[in-house]
């Protein structure tokens, strides 16, 4: 059997979340959502813990839930989807998981829920203030004062997404910040006091500290995998690890891989590592970014990459990659070195696209 793993840094985590603490002098929410981001929900949320974070947020029930059963008993998690079924809410006020309340009602069935449990549901309120998806819209806020007065719910915090802040200029950022601010304001006008306002992701915690607040939440800043430029020295946590799977001398004007993209112009020697796009090796996820000048600018980066000479490092030295990638094998340039079947392949990868069956290793 191949081995192959996705390697975790700890000292690179304690290094990103040292900087990311003197950046943004606040509360940190370690948004920990598509299993870690790739890297193992419940081993991602053992080493922050160690890191001294105590609040989580998370996408999914069964995130939250998981974490519960893993141990993370004490800690805050905030499940960041509203949920409207019963059974599904009755579980997470049971579990004692922070929910979000996008619309009055959504806080109505939270209330009716935890009456019928005895118990006091904790939920944050979602504010809609230019994404689009959930949350109370400024139009309804007065539904919002309705949602606070409901027994058996108690709204420490309140909190907004941005969707733009990876922008150049501090533009509609600024707007949905001083949208958020104005709604939360009227609500507070009502006798209401948040100990936890929150609307800050990664891009706005960093570029812009008129975003922090009371808590800001960070996901790929403590991954160090940013869509902005990386000037704040976070490193990249990890990578993927396995060996060679045997190693060959190919003829001049060979053919490499599918499509015949490739061929040797010499006598060359190859290594074949066992990765491939089935693992999550070289594909991309969706962009987050639509507007036509960062479309071309995709555009350009794609072609830059098409002709870009992609590396692969074995036993610390790096080798070219030849040819397409393909399901379950890539190929290497190994010319005129000693490599051998068994030795140590390192890759850079996004942990996000990476097949999540893949074994995670901290070191």
């Amino acid at each position: 059997m191949v081995n192959k793993k996705i390697i975790v840094s700890c000292d690179d985590l304690r290094i990103n979340m040292s900087i990311l603490k003197k950046t943004v002098k606040t509360k940190i929410i370690a948004v920990i959502k598509g299993d870690g981001y790739g890297l193992g929900l419940v081993g991602f949320a053992g080493k922050l813990k160690e890191c001294g974070v105590d609040f989580f947020a998370v996408s999914e029930v069964e995130e939250a839930l998981k974490l519960r059963e893993a141990g993370l008993t004490e800690e805050k998690i905030l499940l960041l989807t509203p949920q409207y079924k019963e059974e599904i809410i009755k579980a997470l006020i049971e579990n004692n998981i922070v929910l979000t309340a996008g619309s009055y009602e959504n806080a109505v069935e939270y209330s009716r829920i935890a009456e019928a449990l005895e118990k006091v549901a904790e939920a944050h309120i979602k504010l809609d203030t230019g994404f689009g998806r959930f949350g109370f819209s400024d139009e309804n806020k007065e539904e919002v004062i309705k949602a606070l007065r409901l027994k058996n719910l108690n709204c420490p915090g309140i909190y907004s997404h941005f969707s733009c802040a990876f922008e150049k200029q501090f533009d509609i950022t600024k707007k949905q910040l001083e949208k958020f601010n104005k709604m939360v304001s009227y609500i507070e006008s009502f006798d209401f006091k948040f100990e936890l306002k929150h609307i800050a992701n990664s891009s706005a915690a960093l570029r812009f500290p008129e975003t922090r607040l009371d808590a800001v939440r960070l996901g790929s800043a403590i991954l160090g995998r940013l869509p902005i430029p990386n000037t704040y020295g976070l490193k990249k946590l990890a990578w993927m690890e396995t060996e060679v799977l045997s190693v060959r001398t190919l003829k001049a004007d060979h053919n490499i891989g599918y499509g015949n993209t490739c061929q040797t112009k010499t006598i060359t020697d190859i290594a074949i590592v066992p990765i491939g796009y089935k693992d999550g090796y070289m594909t991309e996820k969706s962009p987050d970014t639509f507007r036509l000048r960062d479309i071309i600018r995709m555009t350009v980066n794609a072609l830059k990459m098409w002709r870009k000479k992609i590396y692969v490092e074995i036993n610390g030295v790096n080798y070219k990659l030849l040819g397409r990638v393909g399901m379950y094998n890539i190929v290497v340039d190994v010319t005129g070195s000693d490599v051998k079947a068994g030795d140590t392949v390192k890759l850079n990868i996004n942990p996000l696209l990476i097949n999540s069956n893949i074994e995670k290793e901290y070191r």
